[in-house]
């Protein structure tokens, strides 16, 4: 049925999992992953035997992984850090394996929000990042691909130790502190192909942005007339830029370079809109307008909020001012077309344009940032 369809992810208990053919076989279908989302068996602390498949948990609490951290447990975690002792916390959880997916290629994804290792059984399979380092010094590194991942016992248990300090210290109270997912082989290869045409298109847009931007900053230079070549040629430049951010986030390893990148880009793409209303404003008025100073009152506060430790203050801000610009955008547009203003047309098409590939930008990004 279509309801056990979009439930890929079998439950048996609240922290066991079962992996059958018919789970996996509805994942290939619709290219997707099976999550290994829900509560997992959690410890705070640090002992190399919790690996062990074989273990007591009767003392272990539960957590999820994909929901922010409780406040208790936060509140432990930054009195270690300030002893300058790792936060070290173990997540675990079970999986009963299908006998038909026995030494079937799969493959594990991850994605973590702090230094991490991840063990199938005994066996590591990841190391991501300084474990023995307090937080705020460890590195963190997350993987650009699903790793490899074959199941030889009908009984299995993923371990993930995780140094909860580094999350913490990488966004104040995590909304998350990893996702883990089994990747059917097919879903790997869409996947792959998914990242290769996105980086592709990043790379495009790079490419037509940085010429036309470097076209009306040339023109701008030798001809010092009218202004909005000047204006056209910084949104293109920033557009160009915030593209090659894109690729650079899709492609590093390091999540603290990660992080940086992800606010700079965000807040490249809102520097741009104000300098392409700047640029209508210009070509269709001859001049900025008298409630400019608004617009670059909002556009520094939604650039700041992008850097402070408050997300949904980022995103609220992020918004008003697309929403405001987007507006005014369209404003100035129909009335240029309803009084026949020279050039409105083209202008008009290339402004829907540049907001048609701003959302694709911004969707991509909110899909890594946002849907936390």
């Amino acid at each position: 049925s279509s309801a056990v369809r979009r439930n890929v992810a079998a439950v048996t208990g609240e922290t066991s999992r079962i992996l059958s053919s018919f789970t996996l076989e509805v994942a290939e279908e619709d290219g997707r992953e099976i999550p290994l989302d829900g509560k997992w068996q959690f410890h705070l602390g640090d002992n190399p035997l919790w690996m062990s498949p074989s273990i007591d948990e009767s003392d272990w609490t539960q957590l999820d992984p994909t929901k922010p951290l409780p406040d208790t447990l936060i509140a432990q975690i930054r009195a270690l850090e300030k002893k300058g002792i790792p936060a070290i916390g173990w997540l675990r959880v079970h999986l009963v394996i299908d006998k038909s997916l026995l030494n079937k290629p799969l493959a594990f994804g991850y994605e973590p929000w702090g230094a991490s290792e991840v063990f199938v059984g005994p066996d590591k399979i990841l190391t991501l990042g300084d474990l023995d380092k307090p937080g705020n010094q460890a590195s963190v590194r997350k993987p650009n691909v699903s790793i490899p991942l074959v199941f030889t016992q009908e009984n299995a248990v993923v371990s993930v130790r995780f140094h909860l300090g580094s999350a913490d210290n990488l966004q104040s109270r995590p909304n998350q502190i990893f996702n883990a997912s089994i990747v059917p082989a097919r879903t790997v290869a869409r996947i792959a192909d998914s990242d290769r045409r996105e980086l592709a298109f990043a790379l495009c847009v790079f490419g037509v942005f940085l010429a036309l931007g470097m076209l009306h900053l040339i023109l701008y230079l030798l001809l010092r007339k009218p202004v909005g070549n000047f204006y056209y040629a910084v949104f293109a430049l920033l557009i160009a830029l915030a593209s090659l951010l894109t690729y650079f986030e899709s492609t590093t390893t390091n999540m603290r370079a990660y992080m940086r990148l992800d606010r700079i880009g965000w807040a490249t793409i809102e520097i741009a809109f104000l300098f392409l209303i700047s640029f209508l404003h210009t070509t269709f008025y001859g001049k900025l307008r008298s409630y400019h100073w608004a617009l670059v009152a909002m556009t520094v506060a939604a650039v700041v909020s992008q850097f402070l430790p408050f997300p949904p203050w980022a995103r609220l801000s992020f918004s008003l001012a697309m929403a405001v610009y987007l507006t005014e955008g369209f404003r100035v547009i129909v009335v240029s077309l309803w009084k026949k203003r020279e050039g409105a047309r083209i202008i008009g098409a290339g402004f829907i344009v540049a907001f048609g590939i701003f959302a694709d930008e911004a969707h991509e990004r909110a899909l890594r940032r946002f849907a936390t």
